[in-house]
């Protein structure tokens, strides 16, 4: 879902140079997505495969909640999806109700079979369900604009200067 190559299993602890860490720790972010923020910062990666032994003592810190909230936090960070999503949904429940309208008006002037009141509140229930999930969509996709102008990330960052 994420707009950036985030490599799968990156965990949260990493060596990192200190340049990498400088440029992490120079972003005004509140909830740093830390796994994201290190892929987005565009240096080299080198990831290392290991098998984990299963934990010896204790439960993990980490409950599924807590999970819930990362994953969470990894999607709203780094992803427009879900605002993608409610457009199109919006864009397909539109197209929906029309087919639907025009079955039911070739029904109505064809064969005559239409049941009245019950076919007209479905039509009007689709159409306006759509324009508001498209509203909804486009009124998501400001509030994205405007959340990442906001997070005051740089345009770029330049990982190597030469000079003459």
């Amino acid at each position: 879902m994420s707009s950036i190559n985030i490599p799968l299993d990156s965990g949260d602890f990493s060596v990192m140079t200190r340049r990498v860490v400088d440029f992490i720790l120079s972003m005004p972010e509140q909830s740093l997505y830390i796994r994201g923020i290190r892929s987005w910062v565009g240096f080299s990666q080198t990831g290392v495969e290991y098998e984990r032994d299963k934990r010896q003592a204790g439960q993990p810190k980490y409950s599924f909640r807590k999970l819930l909230g990362l994953a969470y936090n990894g999607i709203f960070s780094f992803s427009n999806f879900p605002v993608k999503m409610l457009t199109r949904i919006g864009s397909l429940v539109i197209v929906v109700s029309f087919i639907y309208i025009v079955i039911t008006l070739v029904k109505k002037f064809v064969y005559g079979n239409v049941p009245q009141g019950f076919t007209t509140l479905i039509i009007f229930l689709s159409v306006f369900s759509g324009i508001q999930l498209l509203a909804l969509g486009m009124i998501g996709e400001y509030v994205i604009r405007i959340y990442d102008e906001s997070r005051k990330r740089p345009l770029f960052i330049v990982k190597d200067k030469y000079l003459e």
